[in-house]
């Protein structure tokens, strides 16, 4: 009895020098997932996100160290593929560049007369945005994009650049980006507001109004409209214009 005693003391003392097992070796630690789509994993120091679509197994990088990160991008890639605009890792390796290039092919394939003021547009986009990511072009980058662009000065450097010019060059950005939507390159395009224009021109007419004021019985303002009408074409005046172009009464 003794013996035995001795030994079950023994046993005890041992058991309670040992530490208790950590809540990891208790049972093994789950995997943070989105239920039915996929679930983080760390390798080495970084978050990676494995899910599934239509079969296929897709393994993904968050590059970041931060879980939340990872199941940021888990959600996205779940929102894409419920929304059947599932592109996967590949659209990480599109560069904006590459949108500007493809926007450059369509001008020239569908001749397009803006073709030579797109070349002009489009420089002023790549020297902000070049060499970037596309899914990187963000909307608070092209808000910045717009301060900066209106605090400079034109090629001949006597005024600031206008709104609408910048406006030609948001929507060149703008197609750039539907453009890569349509050919399944990207997911999704930012959203790309457009400035306000205040570039009312004084002395200038719609075609109706032109018109009117030439065929009323005072010749002087059918004279005159004519020639500040021939003035505006020889300076590249709009299309519409040759269309009311009378010469002058006498």
């Amino acid at each position: 009895m003794n013996g035995d005693t001795g030994q079950t003391n023994k046993t005890a003392a041992e058991t309670e020098s040992l530490p208790e097992a950590t809540q990891s070796e208790k049972q093994p630690a789950e995997k943070p997932r989105l239920k039915g789509f996929g679930y983080l994993y760390k390798r080495s120091n970084l978050w990676w996100i494995r899910y599934s679509v239509r079969g296929k197994d897709f393994p993904e990088s968050s590059g970041s160290e931060n879980e939340m990160d990872a199941m940021r991008l888990l959600m996205r890639r779940w929102k894409e593929v419920g929304r059947g605009r599932f592109i996967g890792p590949s659209e990480d390796r599109v560069l904006i560049d590459d949108l500007f290039q493809t926007l450059e092919d369509d001008y020239t394939i569908n001749r397009r007369r803006s073709a030579r003021n797109l070349k002009y547009r489009v420089g002023h986009l790549k020297a902000a945005f070049g060499g970037m990511k596309a899914i990187d072009v963000t909307e608070d980058l092209i808000e910045r994009y717009k301060v900066n662009r209106l605090s400079e000065k034109t090629e001949r450097g006597a005024n600031p650049v206008r709104p609408a010019t910048v406006n030609r060059e948001l929507a060149a950005l703008r197609k750039a980006f539907r453009l890569a939507v349509r050919q399944k390159r990207i997911s999704a395009a930012p959203n790309v507001a457009m400035l306000e224009e205040n570039n009312v021109r004084q002395g200038f007419v719609e075609p109706i109004e032109f018109e009117t004021i030439v065929n009323k019985p005072a010749g002087i303002y059918a004279g005159l409209c004519a020639v500040r009408l021939s003035d505006r074409m020889e300076k590249g005046g709009t299309a519409y214009a040759c269309l009311g172009r009378r010469e002058p009464r006498g």
